[in-house]
């Protein structure tokens, strides 16, 4: 097994250089985001850069979307524990949820819980 880790940053921006997707968000394979969140994020980026100096654009563009990568990157964590259980009992909890997450019932629920809705507007 190995081990996953999410990074948190304090700054996805200095001078001239801004980080985006993973670099910026490590959403983990966990959150099943990581694509989605890097899209997003050069569409904001692209739209601030277009609005104002860099400077200005990346601040802006961090105080935007780093609310949701916040709220993904919670999301994730507490998924971890699920996906990857550190005792048996764990594992068998796991097996017994699984069997009803899975239906079609739940489909909303997860989406809501783990993010599947767009954070760039309509």
């Amino acid at each position: 097994m190995d081990a996953m880790t999410q990074i948190e940053l304090p700054a996805w921006h200095r001078d001239r250089v801004a980080l985006i997707g993973d670099a910026c968000g490590c959403l983990t394979l966990v959150s099943a985001q990581g694509v989605s969140m890097a899209m997003a994020g050069a569409y904001v980026l692209a739209e601030e850069l277009a609005a104002a100096d860099h400077r200005t654009a990346f601040a802006r563009y961090e105080r935007r979307l780093r609310p949701e990568v916040v709220r993904r990157q919670r999301n994730a964590r507490l998924f971890a524990g699920a996906l990857v259980p550190a005792t048996r009992t764990g594992l068998a909890a796991q097996n017994l949820m699984s069997r009803f997450v899975m239906r079609d019932a739940f489909a909303p629920l997860l989406r809501r819980r783990f993010g599947a809705d767009s954070i760039l507007p309509a």
